[in-house]
């Protein structure tokens, strides 16, 4: 028994009649015959596409794999190992989406499509693997700038951070100025100097009653205190500062670098992109004439 299925001749493009007790296709017209398999390969075709709209790229693969060990140069077949190499639903979807951050593919399955493609098609595979090529630098690019950009912020933290205990090291007067360690430091012992000049005649040459032993004993801790609050608070206060100074100098001049590198990088990621968009736009555009010319 006999019944018409929706399958054209390859030879002449008659229709095909199905013969199933011998699970032949008849052409009509030509005379032409077939077996069931010979168009296993259109429905794979289809299916590979069908799984690529899904995301079932793994499934997508074996589809058009199964296609290719009947024809290792079928086009459409390889075109699809290209996209499900890349992950994209189709070809449109290379211009769709920004693919850049994160792009990746299997190198493997490109390469094993441009290798089975015919002398004819090895220019259209090349180009759309110079567009993946590209794409992987720019993403890339995109690690580093954020990785930059992530590195920079965290100095910055650093900085600003550095900056709030470098403000605690400076010693507030009671006219509610702060002022530097250092200064407060030299203040200090010209202060000490000036007291012990103009004070030691005195404890030399007053006698030794209760109230000159009272005035000596003040004068003493004065010249006691002085010193000793220099260098147990002002001076720890020095020695802190002068390494948050140097904390924080090493911290800018990281974030300047940070900062050219990061000018750098952008202006290339920037060109880098902008010869991806066009790229892809053009092979996207020659692509759709020659999906167009095979359905003709």
């Amino acid at each position: 028994m006999s019944s018409i299925k929706k399958h054209q001749c390859p030879s002449c493009g008659g229709n095909l009649i199905i013969d199933n007790d011998k699970q032949m296709y008849h052409c009509t017209f030509c005379g032409s015959t077939y077996n069931y398999e010979y168009f296993r390969e259109d429905q794979m075709l289809q299916m590979g596409e069908t799984y690529l709209s899904r995301g079932e790229f793994n499934a997508a693969v074996d589809a058009y794999k199964f296609t290719l060990k009947k024809d290792p140069h079928d086009f459409l077949a390889l075109r699809g190992l290209m996209l499900a190499a890349a992950h994209l639903n189709d070809m449109n979807d290379l211009i769709r989406e920004d693919h850049s951050r994160g792009f990746s593919y299997d190198a493997g399955l490109v390469s094993e499509a441009f290798e089975g493609a015919s002398d004819k098609d090895k220019g259209y595979f090349n180009d759309l693997r110079e567009i993946y090529s590209d794409m992987i630098k720019l993403s890339e690019l995109y690690d580093e700038i954020d990785s930059l950009s992530e590195n920079r912020r965290k100095s910055g933290e650093a900085i600003r951070s550095n900056e709030v205990v470098r403000k605690d090291c400076f010693i507030e007067y009671g006219d509610g100025k702060e002022r530097s360690p250092v200064r407060s430091f030299i203040i200090n012992w010209i202060i000490y100097g000036i007291v012990v000049l103009n004070t030691l005649p005195i404890i030399i040459f007053m006698g030794s009653d209760y109230g000159a032993l009272f005035i000596d004993i003040i004068l003493i801790s004065i010249y006691i205190f002085i010193p000793i609050m220099n260098l147990t608070v002002v001076y720890p206060r020095i020695k802190k500062k002068k390494a948050l100074d140097k904390s924080i100098g090493e911290l800018s001049s990281k974030s300047d670098g940070i900062g050219e590198r990061l000018k750098v990088l952008d202006a290339e990621a920037e060109k880098l992109a902008g010869s991806i968009r066009t790229s892809s736009h053009d092979f996207v555009k020659k692509d759709i004439l020659i999906m167009r010319d095979l359905k003709t």
